[in-house]
């Protein structure tokens, strides 16, 4: 489970479609394992997929990562505003 999420990230990290898709498949195959919910949140996440990845993050049972992650995926959404002086 573990080393197929990692796989889903590399793919994801490469610019891959592959990696969101193994993703997926995971959280609905694997949802309840805390390295599946804050890896393929993240792919998820980076995908786009905010509210798959907020569902899948949803999951966990007292895992802290899990916990925050949602919170992270909201704001990594948010843009950042710099001054230009």
């Amino acid at each position: 489970m573990a080393s197929q999420a990692i796989q889903a990230l590399a793919h994801q990290s490469l610019g891959n479609e592959k990696g969101a898709e193994l993703a997926r498949e995971l959280a609905e195959t694997e949802g309840e394992d805390s390295v599946v919910q804050v890896v393929c949140g993240t792919v998820l996440a980076a995908a786009g997929e905010y509210e798959k990845a907020v569902e899948l993050l949803g999951k966990h049972q007292g895992n802290l990562e899990a916990c925050v992650q949602p919170t992270k995926t909201f704001t990594s959404g948010t843009p950042t505003y710099r001054s230009t002086d």
